[in-house]
């Protein structure tokens, strides 16, 4: 019995210990382990200095419009030289060869076929849509009709971001670089479709007189 007794007693104890250390307050430990519960940072990576991330966004800030100033620059001037110089010439009735104006010779591809080339009658078709004819422009070549008037949308838009330092946004989201490409390859091939069966259908090509 007295065995018994003081088993009973060493468990009663033991029992009051652990309620006495599971009802005590959470931040005791953390004043005798301060640094128990912190976090630390992942080994071989330095601790930001503060303001670093602030003078990262300046930098970038000052960069960004530097960057599209300069782009919007270059878009402006390819546009502005292409559209002028198709103003500056005179298109061609026959539908294609305004480009020897320019001093450039005769097509190779339809001197050698008498056939149209991929690119045959877009300098006419610009010369036309400058002038504001659009069925001349189309009939000569509907792929440079399109490229005209996207070039005559795009000189806009890089001269306001040339003024702003903003690029487009929403018209860069759609007109993605792999899209562009997709869409000049598109228009060159389809072009060229409508080029070749409009000439064979009206007689105007094979052309003669080319050889």
């Amino acid at each position: 019995m007295r065995f018994l007794s003081r088993r009973c007693a060493d468990s009663a104890e033991s029992t009051g210990d652990i309620i006495s250390i599971v009802s005590r307050d959470p931040r005791e430990f953390d004043r005798r382990n301060p640094g128990e519960h912190e976090q630390l940072d992942p080994p071989g990576r330095a601790a930001p200095v503060e303001g670093e991330a602030g003078l990262h966004e300046s930098a970038k800030a000052a960069i960004e419009p530097r960057r599209v100033r300069w782009m919007a620059a270059f878009v402006v001037a390819v546009c502005a030289a292409v559209l002028l110089t198709a103003a500056l010439l005179r298109p061609d009735p026959r539908g294609f060869g305004t480009h020897e104006q320019l001093g450039m010779a005769r097509c190779g591809w339809l001197v050698r076929s008498r056939l149209p080339c991929p690119t045959c009658g877009m300098t006419t078709a610009f010369s036309h849509a400058v002038r504001g004819s659009v069925v001349s422009a189309w009939t000569s070549q509907p792929a440079g009709l399109l490229m005209a008037l996207g070039m005559m949308a795009a000189l806009p838009l890089a001269l306001w971001s040339l003024v702003s330092g903003r690029p487009p946004v929403r018209v860069l989201s759609v007109v993605t670089p792999l899209r562009l490409f997709f869409l000049i390859a598109g228009l060159f091939l389809g072009g060229w479709g409508y080029k070749l069966l409009a000439g064979l259908a009206s007689g105007a090509f094979p052309a003669d007189g080319w050889q």
